[in-house]
């Protein structure tokens, strides 16, 4: 068995928009760049009947708009400087269903959010990095990739790609 991610990404022209934003930070503090809302992280699976599960699920959703809350920062890694994304009842209903049919068990809530910046920096350079993001108010995404997961994202390799109706 491999281990998979699952993440959500807008349409091209805003997916166009926050990877220039990304690209630049990630430049500017030697991070990883890819625009994303990770959906489920390190599900261990075979990778064709992931594939065919998660088209079965995906073939019967719209395209899911989600209202963009702001900019934040934690104290990980992974949610360094972050927008934060307003769980909808579209998003959940995604979610839950994914869940339920890949039997996936995660010890942690889940969390929608987009990362603009990984690492671990200064709580005041994270708060001057989310000052001077502008954000979308909202974001329609459209696209729902597997990547084979890897353990830098440099090592991810994406495997197949859904788009909603």
């Amino acid at each position: 068995m491999e281990t998979f991610d699952l993440f959500l990404i807008p349409t091209i022209n805003q997916y166009e928009k926050y990877t220039k934003i990304i690209n630049s930070l990630s430049k500017r503090y030697s991070t990883p760049s890819f625009p994303h809302i990770t959906l489920f992280e390190k599900i261990e699976a075979n990778e064709k009947d992931l594939i065919t599960q998660v088209n079965t699920i995906t073939k019967d959703f719209n395209k899911i708009e989600v209202e963009v809350l702001g900019m934040n920062f934690a104290n990980t890694i992974h949610q360094c400087v972050f927008a934060q994304i307003k769980m909808s009842s579209e998003l959940l209903t995604l979610y839950n269903e994914l869940e339920k049919t890949l039997h996936y068990s995660n010890q942690s809530i889940f969390f929608p959010h987009m990362s603009m910046v990984y690492g671990n920096l200064q709580p005041e350079e994270k708060q001057n990095i989310a000052a001077n993001i502008e954000l979308d108010s909202k974001l329609l995404l459209d696209t729902l990739l597997i990547y084979r997961d890897g353990s830098l994202a440099s090592d991810w390799e994406q495997v197949a790609e859904f788009k909603f109706r």
